[in-house]
């Protein structure tokens, strides 16, 4: 694979909150470990945010039991934010995270079970066995990546290659996009930075990589009427409630599926572009959904040359992107019966 010509064994480990793009992610991350030996994924944990925990947990479970993958061990994580406040969800991807599709005819038939270990517990556990470094691939909140830097700060400078994260938003484009508008859950935040800014200003101040992929990318390349035909319609109807909110908040020509991305930056980077480095502090204001100016989950970027947070911010081949979803959606889809 062209992003990893250079390099051995890819240990990777994906934390998500199972919502519609979320599923794209896992696909995609299937579908290249068969197409190259050396990416290893050693797990998939579940956190509250695009639905609520239980249904994040089982949205893993039915997805790789529909997808005929037993052998990606699923770990439940947390179920409200890193300071303890109450979730809060916008119902982008439904009440249960995947806009009402079902993958399963008897959704009682999994053959994939949750482990009885915590997800940062789990995390850690892996970090100690593999003999390389890990990247996680955080896909919602980043609540189980803060209790595991929490709770195992040594392990993670050790073993810890990098964080890529799916959350935040600099300036998202093209245009057209509604002048002063940032987020997309509010005006000032993304749905993910918004869900647990306490837990990002944990990462940010760990010392450990990471890697932002803020909303500015997915904007780049809507899903449109001729994208859609390219992959499984279930999975494009997983889109079609945040397709209305992105038509509504930024005119978008189509849902802006995110979470792929952080994937793809991890295997292809010269496919991206405008790479910045920031140190970050996110805003933790109290959730009030009745100010118009609320700022929680706002990230407040100073440019840093020396910083380990760096924001991709642009596409350079916005086909070659999508080309390479479609490559790796096939192959994880191979398996399905």
């Amino acid at each position: 694979m062209t992003g990893l010509e250079n390099k051995e064994e890819i240990n990777i480990w994906i934390d998500a909150d199972m919502g519609g793009d979320d599923a794209w992610l896992i696909v995609m991350a299937l579908g290249a470990a068969r197409l190259d030996k050396r990416i290893k994924l050693h797990g998939l944990s579940t956190v509250f945010g695009n639905a609520d925990l239980n249904h994040a947990t089982r949205n893993a479970q039915m997805l790789l039991t529909y997808l005929g993958e037993d052998n990606l061990p699923v770990y439940q994580g947390m179920a409200q934010p890193f300071d303890g406040s109450a979730p809060f969800g916008d119902g982008a991807y439904g009440d249960e995270g995947f806009c009402g599709v079902r993958l399963l005819e008897d959704e009682s038939a999994l053959t994939v079970p949750c482990q009885d270990v915590k997800a940062h517990d789990a995390i850690a556990d892996c970090l100690r066995a593999i003999d390389g470094k890990l990247i996680i691939l955080s896909s919602g909140p980043a609540t189980n990546l803060a209790h595991l830097i929490n709770d195992y700060p040594a392990l993670v400078k050790d073993k810890v290659a990098r964080m890529i994260l799916m959350s935040g938003a600099v300036a998202p484009g093209p245009k057209p996009n509604p002048a002063g508008r940032v987020g997309n859950i509010t005006t000032w935040a993304e749905f993910n930075a918004f869900q647990d800014p306490a837990s990002l200003n944990v990462v940010f101040g760990a010392d450990v990589p990471v890697d932002v992929i803020p909303m500015d990318v997915a904007h780049f390349m809507p899903l449109n009427a001729e994208q859609k035909k390219r992959f499984p319609k279930q999975f494009v109807d997983m889109t079609s409630f945040v397709e209305t909110l992105d038509r509504e908040k930024f005119g978008s020509d189509g849902p802006t599926v995110h979470d792929p991305n952080i994937l793809i930056w991890a295997l292809y980077p010269e496919l991206f572009a405008d790479i910045r480095y920031y140190n970050i502090d996110v805003a933790e204001d109290a959730a009030d959904m009745s100010d118009a100016d609320n700022r929680r989950g706002w990230y407040k970027n100073t440019r840093a040359a020396a910083s380990s947070i760096k924001v991709v911010c642009g596409v350079e081949d916005i086909a070659g992107v999508f080309d390479i979803w479609e490559k790796l959606f096939v192959e994880g889809m191979k398996n399905v019966k």
